[in-house]
């Protein structure tokens, strides 16, 4: 209301080039219920200056000045508004002459400050106006006031100062509201997005882990094996682990599609949620893990210290996917580069709270074709966002990589 706006106005809509003419629009006419307000109120003051008010150079001057600053409420209120209650009051100082009574304008002066926020301004002009009337009246100037109607015109004032008020809070809630619904909004968009990544992740490395051993398993038993146990044991276990694969494919699919009501965070094999302490849960994913090595031939040691002071089971769980995440990329590593003879070693240390992880193995001097090589980076990325850190290093011939990871959100 206070500033014009611009409104480009397209002039031409035939083919080819079109001129366009930036011409100046009131911002209040986004408001047509203000313009009408004062449209009526300076109809009002015309009526009734033709029609009760004695034509002298004073009251046309005073009227003249008082429509101007009415019309003038349309771009700036709180100038206009108090310079009309101004104006209003001290023709009242003049004896024996009558103006128009400003009713409307001053009801709408008041009403459109104290929507402004000007609630005290438009308070004070109220005041103004009831000892110019009080002057009026006790001064004998000839005024066709009464102290009845000045009190009632002044409880007018007052309600549409409150009125305009109460529209400002309202809108003011009305906006917050919807702000908080926004927000909301927002949250639960940055949270589904989250959920998806993680459910990503997921499949990744479920199908990445799997497929990894299916294809070790396979490439034993195409190097021949004659024991005929050894072999069904190794079929036994690609059948297991494809099935066991496709299971957490499915599920994860499932989720992304909306037809699992699994919980969000309940997308790993390993529920961070449950009743399990955190090392027990820690520790089913290497006994896990273990049992996928034995099958390959690849014999480790994999254990758990818990050291926490303060018992807090209960991880964040996107922390907790992301552990659950690395340690399984870990055994996927081993399966591919550590010579299965020479084994390797993992070991958990869960403090208050981070989770401190080192492991080591001898590496093969050759790279499997098969394996791209890039997922501890990645976990790197992301365990650096999530306050943490992650090295790892080939040190002649000995692997070794150490990670510190926290398991709750930091404050």
């Amino acid at each position: 209301m206070e500033h014009y706006q611009e409104a480009a106005v397209m002039t031409s809509r035939q083919r080819g080039p079109f001129t366009t003419h930036r011409i100046p629009v009131p911002s209040t006419l986004n408001h047509p219920y203000v313009a009408l307000m004062i449209a009526g109120t300076v109809c009002y003051t015309l009526i009734e200056y033709v029609i009760a008010i004695e034509v002298l150079p004073v009251t046309a001057a005073v009227t003249a000045m008082e429509i101007a600053l009415t019309v003038g409420l349309y771009w700036r209120p709180s100038v206009c508004g108090i310079l009309l209650v101004t104006v209003s009051a001290c023709s009242k100082l003049i004896p024996f002459v009558s103006f128009p009574s400003q009713l409307f304008g001053i009801w709408l002066s008041v009403g459109l400050l104290a929507y402004l926020h000007k609630a005290p301004t438009s308070f004070v002009l109220i005041i103004v106006e009831l000892l110019s009337h009080c002057y009026e009246l006790f001064s004998d100037a000839g005024t066709t006031w009464t102290p009845s109607g000045v009190l009632s015109a002044t409880c007018t004032y007052v309600i549409a100062a409150v009125i305009g008020l109460a529209i400002a809070e309202h809108q003011h809630a009305e906006h917050a509201r919807r702000e908080a619904m926004e927000q909301h909004r927002l949250r639960e968009d940055h949270d589904r997005m989250q959920r998806n990544i993680m459910l990503a992740s997921t499949l990744h490395d479920s199908t990445a882990r799997g497929l990894t051993l299916i294809t070790l398993l396979s490439d034993q038993c195409l190097d021949g094996i004659n024991d005929s146990d050894a072999m069904d044991d190794s079929l036994r276990t690609i059948r297991y682990t494809a099935q066991t694969t496709l299971a957490q494919v499915r599920e994860v699919i499932d989720l992304l599609d909306g037809t699992s009501d699994a919980p969000a965070s309940g997308i790993t094999v390993n529920d961070s949620s449950g009743s399990d302490s955190l090392a027990d849960m820690l520790s089913a994913t290497l006994r896990n893990n273990d049992q996928r090595m034995r099958a390959t031939g690849c014999i480790g040691i994999s254990t758990v210290e818990d050291r926490q002071q303060e018992r807090n089971d209960h991880p964040s769980p996107a922390h907790y996917h992301e552990i659950t995440a690395l340690l399984n990329e870990i055994y996927t590593n081993i399966l591919v580069h550590a010579n299965a003879d020479e084994g390797y070693q993992i070991h958990l240390v869960i403090n208050d709270r981070t989770i401190e992880l080192s492991q080591f193995n001898n590496s093969k001097p050759e790279r499997t074709s098969y394996h791209t090589g890039k997922g501890l980076a990645l976990h790197r990325n992301r365990i650096r966002a999530l306050g943490g850190n992650l090295s790892y290093a080939d040190e002649d011939g000995m692997w070794v990589l150490a990670a510190t990871i926290p398991y709750h959100a930091q404050d």
